[in-house]
C-alpha cells in the first residue's frame, strides 16, 4: 500500500478492521494511513472508530502501545475530517472526536490544539 493512494484498499482495509488480526497489530494500519500522502479514504473513520470501541481504555494512557496508537487515531480522525468537511463523513469525524474527548484518549486534546493552529 505504500507510496499508493489508499482509496482502493478500502475493501481490504474494512475486512481487516473487522479481523482478529486488527485487535493484534491496529498499529500497521494505523501508521500506513497516517504516513501516506494521500488524501485519506474516508474507511479510516472506521478504522479509527474501531480502534475506539476495542481499546478506548487502554488508549488513556501513554504507559501502554494502545495509548500510543490512541495519538494517532486522534491525528487521523482530524485528518480525515479535514478532507471530508463538505461530504457525509464530517459530522461522523466530529462525532468520534466528541467520544475521544469523553473517553480522554491520549493525545486527543494535543492534537486538537495543533489542529486549530
Amino acid at each position: 500500500m505504500e507510496g499508493q493512494p489508499l482509496e482502493s484498499y478500502e475493501g481490504l482495509i474494512g475486512r481487516f478492521c473487522d479481523s482478529a488480526a486488527y485487535q493484534e497489530d491496529s498499529f500497521s494500519l494505523l501508521h500506513a494511513l497516517e504516513k501516506s500522502p494521500y488524501g485519506l479514504p474516508s474507511i479510516t473513520l472506521i478504522a479509527c472508530e474501531k480502534f475506539l470501541e476495542r481499546f478506548g481504555t487502554e488508549a488513556r494512557y501513554i504507559g501502554n502501545r494502545r495509548g500510543l496508537h490512541g495519538s494517532t487515531m486522534a491525528k487521523l480522525t482530524l485528518r480525515t475530517y479535514n478532507q471530508h468537511q463538505r461530504d457525509e463523513w464530517a459530522a461522523k469525524c466530529l462525532n468520534l472526536i466528541d467520544r475521544m474527548c469523553l473517553e480522554r484518549s491520549y493525545g486527543v486534546h494535543k492534537s486538537l490544539d495543533e489542529y486549530e493552529r
